[in-house]
């Protein structure tokens, strides 16, 4: 259910992310002591001059925070001790074993499959820049929908780095990926998540699932950005992991990565003002043989490597 919106110059209070990281002995406590401020502020709700119904929807959106933290919390610690011999990265062996059989049923198409946790740096970004949203709307779905904590990627080689337009092949062989990869997934038990909408779909896209699935090439973003968009939840070892597929050409892909005409940061800079500022130069973890950035807080880290199946003769 929808909240009722805070009023505009209402702004809720988030803790200071660079100081925590720079006090902090490694990312997994400072990940946990962002929350604790959090529970801080939300228990002081009541000290403010919000109105009842202000307090209700910012006691929901710190909660909503909380919850999203935690699940970071869980798939950042999985990947950051992978190698350790006590613990198994769940979601990493899950994305191993998705690329063969979608090459082995799609000998006909070239394309290249890897996955990543998102950085620190722009989960957070993300999750403060969808609770301002729901804050200054009251519509919360947006932040109901944050799937893509974990995400894997299938990039198509049809034309290669030409504009698609050259290559109408080319986007349908990207439906087609996207069509048999959900089937694929709800065959491993898996389901697709929350319905979306970022407008309709093609009917490239198998009638069941076009409610569920962002179709950015019938819809592009205001920056032109292009891309198929699915996300899932799959009971892995008991628990309920949460994932997003997108699957692009290669001319796409190469417009959309960071430094592209599509990239993030640049979209960052022509819409509205970044609502966090990082400097990774100011963090260091003692005892940590990696620099943070090599830890995933700034860059997305990859889980499985970028693996590329040529179409068979």
């Amino acid at each position: 259910m929808d909240k009722k919106a805070v009023k505009p110059s209402t702004i809720l209070l988030y803790p200071d992310a660079q100081k925590i990281l720079e006090n902090a002995p490694n990312p997994l406590t400072a990940i946990q002591q962002y929350s604790e401020e959090i529970r801080f502020f939300k228990v002081n709700l009541d000290h403010t001059r919000l109105s009842l119904d202000q307090i209700e929807l910012a006691t929901f959106l710190y909660d909503k925070m909380l919850f999203l933290f935690e699940r970071y919390y869980d798939a950042y610690e999985d990947v950051r001790f992978r190698e350790s011999a006590d613990k198994t990265d769940v979601m990493a062996s899950f994305f191993k074993g998705l690329s063969f059989p979608m090459a082995k049923s799609h000998p006909h198409i070239s394309f290249t499959y890897y996955s990543r946790l998102k950085s620190f740096y722009h989960f957070l970004e993300k999750t403060l820049t969808l609770v301002e949203y729901s804050m200054q709307t009251g519509d919360t779905r947006k932040l109901n929908t944050f799937y893509d904590i974990y995400g894997c990627k299938f990039i198509t080689h049809t034309g290669r780095a030409t504009a698609d337009s050259d290559y109408p092949g080319a986007m349908d062989e990207c439906y087609e990926i996207l069509n048999d990869f959900i089937t694929f997934i709800k065959e491993k038990g898996g389901e697709l998540a929350t319905p979306v909408s970022v407008g309709p779909s093609s009917d490239k896209v198998k009638e069941p699932y076009r409610v569920f699935v962002k179709d950015y090439f019938v819809n592009p973003k205001p920056n032109g950005y292009m891309s198929l968009h699915a996300s899932f939840c799959i009971m892995l070892k008991g628990k309920k992991r949460y994932f997003e597929v997108q699957v692009e050409t290669q001319w796409m892909a190469s417009h959309s990565d960071d430094g592209g005409i599509w990239g993030h940061d640049q979209y960052k800079k022509e819409s509205k003002k970044k609502i966090l500022t990082l400097d990774p130069k100011r963090i260091f973890f003692p005892g940590f043989i990696y620099p943070a950035d090599e830890l995933g807080l700034f860059t997305k880290k990859l889980i499985t490597k970028p693996k590329t199946y040529w179409a068979k003769a």
